[in-house]
């Protein structure tokens, strides 16, 4: 439903470099939220946790493959897009062996571990001046474009 109708009024209405920040931390808080799922073991808990997650995923996806895109030199999309997705793949790879060593110290660190990751790629996309959030781009000093 968010991917198929919402992202693309979202995108016109405030950019993709903003959807990447929302989406990100709506990820963020729906691992905290699954995270209490273990202090209070409760299916809904649960559900609303993923569901936050799944919204958030849903914003920054199809936004952050949009920026990959429109900030690559157009000789260089398709190399930039596979790398993209092959760093997204060592992504998927390392982060659960990563997680797992977590885990060993408590079963709830993963989760708040993986949110204090993504609240720093949140805050660091937020730092970012991306050219496609750019209206126009740079002027000259005779304030002609």
């Amino acid at each position: 439903m968010v991917q198929g109708g919402l992202v693309g009024r979202f995108s016109r209405l405030v950019g993709e470099g903003p959807l990447c920040v929302i989406g990100l931390f709506c990820v963020a808080a729906g691992a905290l939220v699954t995270a209490g799922s273990a202090r209070l073991p409760l299916l809904t808990i649960l559900v609303v946790g993923g569901a936050i997650h799944a919204f958030g995923r849903s914003l920054f996806q199809p936004s952050i493959s949009a920026l990959v895109s429109r900030n690559s030199p157009e000789a260089l999309q398709g190399t930039s897009l596979g790398l993209y997705q092959g760093v997204g793949t060592l992504g998927r790879v390392v982060g659960p062996v990563i997680a797992g060593l977590v885990y060993e110290n408590h079963m709830t660190l993963p989760w708040v571990v993986g949110a204090l990751l993504l609240v720093i790629a949140a805050i660091w996309m937020l730092r970012l001046r991306l050219p496609a959030d750019v209206s126009v781009g740079p002027k000259d000093h005779s304030g002609e474009v």
